[in-house]
This record gives C-alpha cells, structure tokens and sequence, in this order.
C-alpha cells in the first residue's frame, strides 16, 4: 500500500522533484520514518510556491491542493497529529535548530536550511539598522535643509515624508510605503538632497548613493523619474548635481557571475562602496537576494527601502516587504525598532477624491467585494467600469473595440519615440500567462483583430509594428527583464528592434541577437509591476483559479492613471477581492517580537 507521500504525488499535490528530494535527504541521514519523509517532501513544495517555511501548525490537509497546485485533485490523506508530528520531527537526524538539512523553529516552522538561513541573515541586518541610532548632533544648515525640503507647514509635523526625513538622518534603516501616486519616489529624491546637504554641512566627503530595483525596466524608470524632478527641489545648483541618478538593478550592482548564478562579486567581505542603498519596488525583491543585498550594504550605510505593500510580492520565495510592513504587528507593536523605521504615505496626488479607480483600489485593499462590485457598475464612475461576458476564447467586443483605438494611434506613429510614448499608454493585463484568457491567447487575438484591420500583417515571427519584451538579462547588449521594443522596417527594408531609453535615446539591433523575448500587446499582471498606463483592461479568467488574488487585481488596477476596464464574471472578481495571498515565513516574528515582548 502506497503512503502518504505517494497519495500526495498521485493527486498533483507534490512534484516529482519534492519526492525525489525528501526520499534522497532521508535516505542519506539513515531515516525511515515516513512522516519525516512527508515533512520534507511538503517543505519543498511550500517553498517552491513562494513561502519561505512550512508552517506545520497551520496545515491543513483538506487546503493543501487548493493552496498549492493547480489541477490537483483533494488529497486523500489524513496528516499526522501537529503536536506529535512535531515532536517527532525534532528527534530527526535530518532536523535540526541550524546546520542540518531542515531547520524547525519554536513555533513549528519547517524550513529549507538555506532560506533558514537567508531568514536568518535578513532579520538580523534588518533589526540591526532598525535599532542603531546615529548619534550625529545637527548643524543649522542641516535643520535648514531639512525645513526647506520636507516644510513642516505645508502638511504639519506629523507628515509622513518629514518624519520619513528625520528617521534617515538618525537611523540606519527607512521604509517608505504607500500607493500609487503618494509620492515615494519625490520623498527619496528630496532624503537623498537632505543627506547631500547634511555631507556638505559637516564637511564630509561626497555622498556616494546606490540607488536599485529588481529589474532593468524599473531601474530605468526610477532613473527617468529623478531626472525629471531634480531641477525642481528648493536646493542650490552644487546640491543637485551632488546627487547620484544613475541607477542600477541589484543584480548587476551586487556584481553577478554568469559561473555562479546564485553568489555574486560582492558580500559581506567585499561590500559595496556607498553611504546609502536606495531600494525601488521592494515589494518585487525575494529573501535570497534582499539578504545578499543587506550583506553586501557596508554596517555604516543607510538603507532606503521603497514600495507598495499591497502589491503582489516576488515570484521568488517570500513577501518580504509585507513581512516588514505587517499591519496587524505594526498596530500592536509599536514600541519595536522596526516600527520606527516604517512610514506609509496615504495621500494620493494622482487619483483625487472622485477618482473611480482610487476609490476600486481602497475597495479592493479593504476585501470589500461588494463595494468593489458597486463602483465599478456604477455609470457615474467614468474612469472605471466592469464588462462581465461569458466564458469563451475570443475578446469581447469592447476589448476590440479598445485594442484598435488605443493601437492604431501606436501602429500609425512613424518615429521609434512617438511608438514608445503610445505604447505606453494603454496594455492589456491577464491573470494568466496560458489558457483561454492567458497572454498567449490574448496576445494572437489581438494580432487578428489589428490584422483584420489592416494595422499589421504578422504572418512572420517578426513582423512590423510586433511590440516585445526582453525576458531575460543580457548584460552585453545591456537589455534588461522587462525591458519594451518595436520591430520596425529601416529605410533599406530591413526589420530592426527599437529600445528607448528614459532620456529619449534610441538603440537598433537586428532581431535575430535578442535574448529570449515574448509579443507584450498583453502582458501578466505581475510583469507590469512598476509599470503606468493610462488605460488598462484588465482580463481575469473565466473561473476561480489559485493566480487571482486581492493583491493580483490591485496590482492591475493601480497601474492606470486615468481609467480601467475589467472584464470578468462578477463571482471572479469577488473571489479575487475576498482572497488574500499569505505566505508562510517567521519574518515578521523576528522583527516585531521586541514589540510584543515590552
């Protein structure tokens, strides 16, 4: 008779892969008991779904294929006792406290020992910059700049973005969170002006900045985005050509080795040269590479960690910014260090006090679905709306009607910039990458409805007016994850690749040395993370599935300025506005305990 592990496989709940692990890592330590065979089989399939444990108090047999695995079917088992399973697991030579294959902690959770350990190395540098205070007395000038960058007039003393100021004078570590709109990325222009001005007062050397985000897209849009504002600060010309605005992803600034995908040229022994590290889009970073990043950030350095933590987290493994930011722990702990490192800006400067989309969003981070329902259906909401059709693989009839309004203006513009500026403003976001409503589908529908049109003619791989997005790095041709282009036809009739860059330059490259790319006319909601449009349609599947979530849908409705259509069935979206991803990890305990401990 098979066991338990067996059943799990059977049903599509674990992979080939967790069993092949959990029977070897047995099989080495001399251990025959099959519930810690079926313990380490679960940790992989936990952590191959993006959470940093296995949090043994909290597993539920009867949630393991609707929390883990598309398609699989209810298990047919019934798990081990918690209390004895645990207690079992702890007389394992396969378990230990540290340096053993699998790690258990004092509250039941089962790790990996290497993301045990990344938990660990994280945690640690977090509450070490969280808790010392830099005990630099502050000049005149200093408090002038500081009155005159973040005044106390123009939103009081209580706001955010000053007491965000303050913090990073006198503290090693700041988290600016907020939506869309609500000015993070002014907030850190004008920190990395105060702390310019501050170097200067007191004689320093020049402020030396790193300033990052997960991928290539991002980094050129921060990069774009301080350029555009640093003209405007109330600072003196010396100032603002002392602040750094190049930007980098971390990868490549942490020095990544094509022979080592996994370590890279800098780290604890090697850090990085700079005085501050600025974080951009920190929701998307996962805990092997933000513990990477915080052992290679010098002990004496700031750290600037931005983004939304309502957003969708990494595809990697954890939600560390949600870990950090935990709502729940920073209203009933707030006398630990982290939570005076925290600050969340509210106001919004894009979406005002009639705005429809601001108004979904609130709706959605609130899980109010039926308030979500009611905006959107509600014809006084002109920026927002909701198309509900049947299920079916062709678009809806007003997603035709979009595409070719909102693509004609891209397909009929003749300069590489002018298609870029067009592009930019509308995109079709799916839940799914493949199925009915995936990318896939929606990207050949798209290519028909234009075809049909007369737009465009994609009867090759490559064809004119084809929008691309770069999927991997490729650091010689310095094309990044994320990164958008146009196949246009040069005046000698060949087709060439278009990248614009954020100042407006243009780079042309024969298709054929791209690396690994996908048509964009429809993206996945996670990769136009960081991403604005001015319109988007937002298409969700036709059922329930494990990839719709509050933060996927808000994720998709926040990337619009002006307006968002929805198209799914109503009992979709209120699923995806009532169901919360919540990933196992001991993070925020680490981090918040001194809080609930005083």
């Amino acid at each position: 008779m098979s066991d338990r592990v067996d059943q799990l496989r059977a049903a599509g709940v674990l992979s080939p892969l967790d069993v092949h692990l959990a029977r070897a890592l047995t099989r080495m330590a001399g251990e025959a008991r099959e519930e810690v065979t079926l313990a380490a089989a679960l940790v992989s399939r936990f952590t191959a779904a993006g959470h940093v444990c296995l949090a043994m108090r909290e597993l539920d047999a009867s949630a393991l294929s609707a929390g883990l695995t598309a398609g699989a079917t209810s298990p047919p088992v019934t798990l081990p006792e918690t209390e004895g399973w645990i207690s079992l697991l702890r007389s394992s030579p396969l378990v230990g406290a540290q340096d053993a294959p699998l790690v258990l902690d004092d509250r039941g959770r089962l790790y990996l020992e290497r993301y045990w350990r990344y938990q660990e190395l994280a945690a640690t540098e977090l509450e070490r910059r969280a808790s010392e205070i830099i005990a630099v007395e502050r000049s005149p000038d200093t408090t002038d700049a500081l009155e005159r960058l973040f005044p106390s007039a123009l939103e009081g003393p209580t706001d955010p973005t000053r007491r965000a100021a303050e913090g990073t004078l006198s503290r090693r570590l700041t988290v600016i969170t907020g939506g869309p709109g609500t000015g993070k990325t002014s907030a850190v222009l004008r920190l990395l002006a105060l702390l310019v001005e501050d170097r200067q007062a007191t004689g320093a050397p020049p402020l030396r900045a790193t300033l990052l985000a997960p991928t290539g897209k991002a980094a050129a849009r921060l990069a774009e985005s301080i350029r555009e504002r640093v003209s405007s600060l109330p600072c003196s010309d010396s100032v603002r050509h002392a602040i750094p605005i190049a930007t980098s992803t971390i990868h490549r600034a942490l020095g990544w080795r094509k022979d080592h995908p996994t370590r890279f040229r800098h780290d604890e022994r090697h850090p990085l040269q700079t005085d501050v590290v600025v974080v951009d889009e920190a929701s998307m970073v996962d805990l092997a590479l933000l513990s990477k990043l915080l052992a290679a950030t010098p002990k004496h350095a700031r750290m600037v960690l931005l983004g939304d933590e309502d957003q969708l987290a990494s595809v990697e493994v954890g939600a560390i910014l949600g870990d950090i930011c935990n709502a729940p722990a920073r209203s009933q702990n707030s006398n630990a260090p982290i939570a005076q490192c925290i600050f969340r800006l509210e106001k919004s400067h894009r979406f005002g006090a009639e705005s429809g989309i601001g108004a979904l969003a609130h709706a959605i981070q609130a899980e109010d679905a039926d308030a979500a329902l009611s905006i959107l259906n509600d014809p006084a909401r002109s920026d927002v709306r909701l198309v509900s059709g049947g299920p079916g693989l062709g678009l809806d009839r007003s997603l035709r009607d979009e595409v070719l309004t909102h693509y004609r203006a891209y397909l009929e513009a003749e300069s590489p910039n002018e298609r870029a500026v067009a592009f930019g403003r509308f995109r079709v976001l799916c839940a799914h990458a493949a199925g009915p409503r995936g990318v896939s589908a929606v990207n050949q529908e798209v290519e028909r409805t234009l075809a049909r049109a007369g737009l465009l003619s994609p009867k090759d791989a490559w064809y004119p007016g084809r929008p691309i997005m770069v999927r991997e790095n490729d650091y010689s041709l310095d094309l990044y994850n994320g990164d958008i282009g146009f196949i246009m036809k040069a005046e000698n009739g060949d087709l060439r690749a278009h990248f614009v860059s954020g100042d407006g330059s243009v780079r042309s490259l024969s298709p054929g040395r791209l690396p690994q790319h996908d048509t964009v006319f429809g993206m996945t909601i996670h990769k136009s993370q960081g991403s604005e449009m001015d319109h988007v349609s937002v298409v969700l599947p036709d059922q329930v599935s494990l990839v719709i979530s509050r933060e996927l849908l808000y994720t998709a409705v926040t990337r619009a300025r002006h307006h968002v259509t929805v198209y799914a069935r109503p009992e979709v979206l209120r699923a995806a506005v009532e169901r919360r991803i919540q990933r196992a990890s001991g993070l925020t305990d680490r981090l918040w305990r001194s809080g609930a401990q005083s």
